[in-house]
């Protein structure tokens, strides 16, 4: 019923891939090995016309977006989302593959909650500060807390990945 499996607010479901490419170093991702390591996005007009198409024709009801990086470009996001309020007002979405939540700021999660979106997946990885940097997750526990704050202030859900057995990588 929906990729992810139950987690879906409305139905039925359709996965998109608005982009490709990831230019981070993250030690235990291969992302980059399959899509590069540059960002190539889909024009906006391209990605609303497959939307479109979904909701018209096969009454498509959620997004999931399944990109590596939707939220790399605040300004992407933001057309994205303006798009998305004014054409597909009932329709609700989400990133369930996740999001990096370094690139997340309360302009861009406003948008995107007033958008219809939900929820989003991140990536912690790790609650050790000295794993993360291993990781070269560019991220660290404090910054962590905040940005999940933040994600609360706007009652989005959070979905969280972690790698147990972290320190072994």
């Amino acid at each position: 019923m929906a990729p992810h499996g139950a987690f879906f607010k409305q139905y039925p479901v359709a996965p998109i891939i608005t982009s490709r490419g990831c230019p981070f170093h993250c030690t235990f991702c291969g992302g980059h090995i399959i899509s590069g390591r540059k960002i190539r996005q889909r024009s906006i007009k391209n990605v609303m016309s497959e939307i479109e198409l979904l909701y018209r024709d096969y009454g498509v009801r959620e997004i999931h977006i399944e990109d590596d990086n939707f939220t790399f470009r605040k300004d992407y996001v933001l057309e994205f989302c303006n798009h998305m309020r004014s054409k597909f007002p009932n329709l609700t979405w989400t990133c369930p593959n996740g999001v990096r939540i370094d690139t997340l700021d309360e302009e861009m999660v406003e948008a995107m909650r007033s958008s219809g979106c939900y929820a989003l997946s991140i990536g912690i990885e790790s609650g050790s500060d000295k794993i993360l940097k291993l990781m070269k997750k560019s991220l660290n526990i404090q910054k962590i807390a905040e940005k999940i704050e933040m994600l609360k202030k706007f009652d989005i859900d959070i979905n969280a990945f972690f790698i147990p057995g972290g320190d072994k990588l």
